[in-house]
C-alpha cells in the first residue's frame, strides 16, 4: 500500500476488514490506515458491500439473501483498536460478557452468517448480536445519502444537541428522576386495582381466619403422617410381640427357654462323663440360653412402650383431615397454602391501611415529580445555552460549505415529560438569503441536507469520542466549487477521526489520504467484486476515470493531478 505522508491527529482504529461470501465478494481482506480512506468504483461494482459489511459487524441484522449464491455461509471479521477515550466503556461491556480484553487494546469482531442463523464473536467468545451493536455504537457513526430524513427527525435532532452539550451526569439524573416518578405512579395505579370490594374482603377475611386457626406448620406436617402410622399400628404390633413372648415364655414348660434349659442340664451331665468331647456342647447351649433370655426381656420392654391411646389416634386423624381440607381449598402443597395466606393478608392489610398508604404514595409522587421537573428544567437551560453555540458553529461550517447567505437556528420548545426531559428540538434552515428558515423536513434538496449533515458531523467530531466516521455517498447531488468545499471538509475531518468515504466525486477522491478502488470482474462465468489499494499513480488514473478520461495522455488526467496537488501540501507533512 502506498501511503501519502501526512501528520494525522487521528489514530488508526479500524485496522483490518475480512469479507467472505458476501454478495459479489468471494474472498477479500483489506488493511486500512488512519485519516480519510476513499472508496471509489463504477456503479454496481460492489462499493455498498464494503459499507454493508461494516454495518453487519456493528450489529445490523443480516438477511440470508446477502450470502453469495451457491454458498452455505458468509463470514465477516474486523480488527479494531480501542482508543483511550473508549477504554472504560469497552472494558465494561467486555466484563459484562466475561470476555478477555486481549492484548494491545484490540478487539476482533466476527460474524458467521448461515441461511438459518447468525453467530457472533468478540475475541473468539460468542456474544448476542446486541453486544456487537453496543460496541459499534461506541466506535462508528455512519451516514448514507439515503438517510437524510434521519436528520429531519426531532428525536435525532435532540440526540445531536445532547451529544454536543455533553452533560451526561445531568441527563442521567433526569432519566432516573423520570423513572422514579413514573414507577410510583404505576404503583399507585396497581394499588387501586388491587383494592378489594367489600364482598371480596369478607371472603378474604374468612379464608385468612380459616388458615390461621388451622395452625399449620411445615415441621408438624412432616411428622404427622409418621406418628399416625405408628399409632394406628399399635394394636397389631402388641399382638405380634405377645405371640413372640409366649414362644419364649420362661414359665411355660413348652416354651423355648424352658426346653433349652432342660437340654442344657442334659448336656452338662454328658460333659461330666466326657469332658473332652461334650463340654463344648454345654457351653454353646449355655450361650444360646443367655441370648434367648436377653431377647425375652427386650420383647417385654418393647411391649411396655406400646401405648394404645384412642384419644391420640383420634387427634392425629383430625389433624390430618385439617391439613388435607385446607390444601384442597387453597393449594396442593402446604407451601402453596402459606403463600396464598401471605397474598390475602397483604390485600387485607392494604384495605385496612388504604387511606394512609394511598396518601403516602401521593406525597411520594408529588416529591418525585417536583424533583424530576427540577432536573428537567436544568437540562432545558443547558440545552438552550448549547443550542445557541451549536447553531453558530453549524452556521460557520455551512459557510465553509458554500452556504454563504444561509441561516441556521435551533429552537427549543416545550414538550411532554419524558426520560429525556421536557423539550423538543427543531433544526431550522434557510439556504438562501431573504427566505425564512424552515424545518429540515421541509428542505427538498438532498444535496443541501447532505451538506447540513456534514456540517453537523464536523461539529460533533470535535466534542464526542466516536473515532470512526463513515460517509456513504454523502456528496450525492452536489458538484462544482461546493464539491471542492466538501472535499476540503472531509480532508480536515480525517485528521481528527478515521474516515471512510464512498464517493463518485473526483474532488472528494483527490482529498483522500488513502484510496481504494472497487472493481467487478468475471471469473468462471461469475461476477466477483474486489477492492484494491491504489498508489499515487493509480490514484491519479482513478480520479481521471471519475473525470471521464479514457487515456493517460489526455487533459483530464492533468486535471486529476491538479486536484491531487491542491491537497498535496496539506497531506505531505511527515508522520
Amino acid at each position: 500500500m502506498t501511503i501519502i505522508n501526512f501528520k494525522p491527529i487521528a489514530k488508526l482504529m479500524l485496522k483490518n476488514l475480512y469479507i467472505k461470501n458476501i454478495a459479489l465478494v468471494e474472498h477479500q481482506e483489506i488493511d486500512f490506515d488512519q485519516g480519510l480512506n476513499i472508496i471509489t468504483g463504477e456503479t454496481g461494482a460492489g462499493k455498498s458491500v464494503i459499507m454493508g459489511s461494516m454495518r453487519l459487524l456493528m450489529g445490523q441484522r443480516a438477511e440470508k439473501s446477502i450470502i453469495r449464491s451457491g454458498e452455505k455461509k458468509a463470514e465477516l471479521s474486523a480488527i479494531l483498536k480501542v482508543p483511550d477515550t473508549l477504554q472504560k466503556n469497552i472494558t465494561a461491556i467486555l466484563e459484562e460478557q466475561e470476555i478477555d480484553p486481549g492484548e494491545d487494546n484490540e478487539l476482533l469482531l466476527r460474524r458467521v452468517i448461515t441461511h438459518s442463523s447468525s453467530r457472533n464473536f468478540i475475541n473468539s467468545s460468542p456474544v448476542p448480536l446486541q453486544v456487537l451493536k453496543r460496541i459499534g455504537e461506541q466506535f462508528i457513526d455512519i451516514f448514507s445519502a439515503g438517510e437524510q430524513h434521519s436528520l429531519a427527525d426531532g428525536s435525532q435532532q435532540l440526540a445531536i444537541l445532547d451529544r454536543f452539550m455533553g452533560a451526561k451526569k445531568e441527563l442521567d439524573q433526569t432519566k432516573l428522576a423520570f423513572e422514579k416518578w413514573k414507577n410510583l405512579e404505576y404503583k399507585k395505579e396497581e394499588m387501586a386495582k388491587k383494592f378489594p370490594s367489600q364482598g371480596e374482603l369478607d371472603i378474604l377475611r374468612y379464608q385468612q381466619n380459616e388458615i390461621i386457626e388451622a395452625k399449620l406448620n411445615r415441621e408438624e406436617e412432616s411428622e404427622l403422617y409418621d406418628k399416625y402410622a405408628t399409632a394406628a399400628s399399635g394394636q397389631e404390633r402388641l399382638e405380634l410381640i405377645q405371640q413372640l413372648t409366649l414362644t419364649l415364655d420362661n414359665n411355660d414348660d413348652n416354651g423355648i427357654i424352658s426346653s433349652l434349659r432342660s437340654s442344657l442340664h442334659k448336656a452338662q451331665d454328658l460333659a461330666r462323663l466326657d469332658a473332652e468331647h461334650a463340654l463344648e456342647f454345654a457351653q454353646r447351649l449355655e450361650s444360646l440360653l443367655a441370648e434367648l433370655c436377653d431377647l425375652d426381656m427386650d420383647f417385654q420392654s418393647y411391649s411396655s412402650h406400646i401405648l394404645l391411646d384412642p384419644n391420640e389416634l383420634q387427634f392425629l386423624e383430625q389433624r390430618m383431615q385439617t391439613y388435607n381440607s385446607i390444601k384442597r381449598k387453597y393449594g396442593t402443597e402446604l407451601d402453596d397454602v402459606l403463600r396464598y395466606l401471605t397474598e390475602i393478608s397483604d390485600k387485607i392489610s392494604l384495605a385496612d391501611n388504604f387511606d394512609s398508604e394511598y396518601q403516602k404514595l401521593d406525597d411520594d409522587i408529588a416529591v418525585a415529580k417536583e424533583q424530576y421537573f427540577k432536573t428537567a428544567k436544568k437540562i432545558t437551560h443547558l440545552r438552550k445555552k448549547a443550542a445557541g453555540t451549536l447553531a453558530k458553529d453549524i452556521s460557520h461550517e455551512l459557510t465553509e460549505l458554500e452556504f454563504l447567505n444561509s441561516e441556521f437556528n435551533i429552537q427549543i420548545k416545550e414538550n411532554k415529560a419524558s426520560a429525556k426531559g421536557i423539550d423538543s428540538v427543531e433544526f431550522r434552515f434557510s439556504p438562501n438569503k431573504g427566505e425564512p428558515a424552515k424545518l429540515l423536513s421541509d428542505i427538498a434538496s438532498s444535496g443541501e441536507i447532505s451538506r447540513v449533515m456534514l456540517a453537523v458531523k464536523s461539529i460533533l467530531a470535535t466534542v464526542d469520542s466516536i473515532p470512526i466516521l463513515i460517509f456513504d455517498e454523502i456528496d450525492a447531488n452536489i458538484g462544482g466549487i461546493t464539491a471542492s468545499k466538501v472535499a476540503q471538509k472531509l480532508n480536515t475531518l480525517g485528521k481528527n477521526r478515521q474516515l471512510f468515504c464512498v464517493t463518485h466525486l473526483p474532488q472528494v477522491a483527490a482529498a483522500g489520504h488513502h484510496h481504494f478502488r472497487v472493481e467487478k470482474h468475471e471469473v468462471n462465468k461469475r461476477s466477483i467484486s474486489s477492492i484494491s489499494s491504489l498508489n499515487t499513480d493509480e490514484k491519479t488514473q482513478e480520479i481521471g476515470r471519475m473525470l471521464g478520461g479514457k487515456s493517460s495522455g489526455s487533459l483530464v488526467f492533468e486535471h486529476a493531478k491538479e486536484l491531487q496537488a491542491s491537497f498535496q501540501k496539506e497531506n505531505s507533512i511527515s508522520k
